[in-house]
């Protein structure tokens, strides 16, 4: 049963989430978003990036991205790139799953 004990945490925990909504949300348009392509530039996956990247904007007005190639290890220094950033949103990676196509169609 929760007694008396219980009410000071649970005012406290009420008023949190009101505290954080109030603070104003910069996103997109406060920096530059960087698109991490695994791969060399003018590859399969530089241009798939490239030709996404005008719709992205199109749907985040006012948000500017930079198309960031880090090649090597087979896509896997660009990938951990992408795991190492701040989870802040303003980092996004290009990836390709191939098997995700091929399965089904192999079926």
């Amino acid at each position: 049963m929760l007694g008396r004990r219980h009410l000071p945490p649970m005012a406290m925990a009420a008023a949190l989430p009101g505290r954080a909504r109030a603070q104003p949300r910069a996103w997109p348009a406060s920096r530059t978003i960087e698109v991490v392509v695994p791969f060399a530039p003018g590859g399969g996956m530089d241009v798939m990036a490239r030709t996404f990247l005008p719709f992205l904007q199109a749907e985040l007005t006012g948000a500017n991205f930079v198309v960031m190639n880090r090649a090597g290890a087979g896509g896997q220094i660009g990938t951990e790139a992408v795991a190492s950033a701040a989870a802040d949103g303003f980092t996004l990676g290009a990836a390709a799953f191939p098997a995700l196509v091929s399965t089904p169609i192999e079926d």
